[in-house]
């Protein structure tokens, strides 16, 4: 396993600075986020962009572990959801386009709110399966985070969905806080989705819904070891990538390179110990 950070956590950062600072802090890849909000923003990463974080990633030895395309599938207004689908379809052939070394990840959330799997199933089953179909065809996989407070949000509804849409190429994005911000045990969570993992996100969580609030690691207490234990138990053996959440990038004194250095020196320690397993 390697360590990541997410350029999620870097929202207000030019891409030109943040990958220099994440390499000399000593992460060994970086997570592209391509949102509205970002400096890298899909639809400004005309080819001379490309062309220039191709060369960052090469200059500083930097894996490409994941796209951070997050963009809604449950809209119910024709246009929006046309370009929904759009932002995703770009983000994997962002991701070809970038040359990532193994088979391109392209990560979203779905949307929605909580406690509307039943009435939203179907329709998400639709959406993912004609994105997942498009990622096989383009050789890309697409991988679904199931996040708290959200439509999908729990591991049997992820793995019913993997069950209904069926496809080789829709896999996990593995995020536990938001498991553990339901109260979901650990062991559960990985037992049912870790073999389908291709991606992780590590945040802290103190609390649980309703009353919680997402951490940096290294400001938490949570045992990081165990969990990489267990994925490695499972046969994950991918990028564990720090995604600093948003209710802490809204914090008056946050500093991005500060809390990627914090998560950095909290989580070194815990690889080798599960390289053991």
């Amino acid at each position: 396993m390697k360590l990541g950070f997410s350029t999620w956590g870097m929202a207000t950062v030019d891409i030109e600075e943040a990958i220099p600072a994440l390499a000399a802090i000593g992460y060994q890849g970086v997570e592209l986020a391509v949102a509205e909000r970002f400096p890298t923003k899909l639809e400004s990463l005309d080819a001379k962009r490309r062309t220039l974080i191709r060369s960052l990633y090469s200059t500083y030895a930097l894996d490409l572990p994941a796209i951070a395309a997050h963009s809604s599938l449950l809209l119910t207004e024709k246009y929006a959801h046309q370009q929904s689908m759009k932002r995703i379809k770009g983000s994997m052939e962002l991701a070809l386009d970038l040359g990532m070394n193994a088979r391109p990840v392209v990560i979203t959330t779905v949307g929605g709110e909580s406690g509307t799997w039943a009435s939203i199933r179907d329709v998400l089953v639709d959406r993912v399966g004609d994105l997942a179909r498009l990622a096989e065809e383009l050789g890309t996989l697409l991988a679904i985070e199931p996040h708290v407070g959200q439509a999908l949000h729990t591991p049997d509804q992820m793995l019913e969905l993997l069950k209904k849409v069926s496809s080789s190429a829709l896999k996990v994005n593995f995020d536990n806080s938001h498991f553990l911000a339901q109260g979901i045990p650990i062991e559960k969570c990985v037992s049912m989705l870790g073999a389908y993992a291709v991606n992780t996100h590590l945040k802290g969580v103190e609390g649980v819904e309703p009353s919680f609030r997402f951490l940096t690691p290294g400001e938490d207490a949570y045992d990081y070891a165990y969990e990489f234990g267990l994925m490695a138990a499972a046969g994950y053996n991918g990028y564990q990538t720090v995604e600093i959440s948003m209710q802490v990038q809204t914090r008056p004194d946050y500093d991005p390179f500060q809390h990627a250095a914090l998560a950095f020196e909290w989580l070194k320690p815990s690889i080798p110990w599960a390289e053991r397993v």
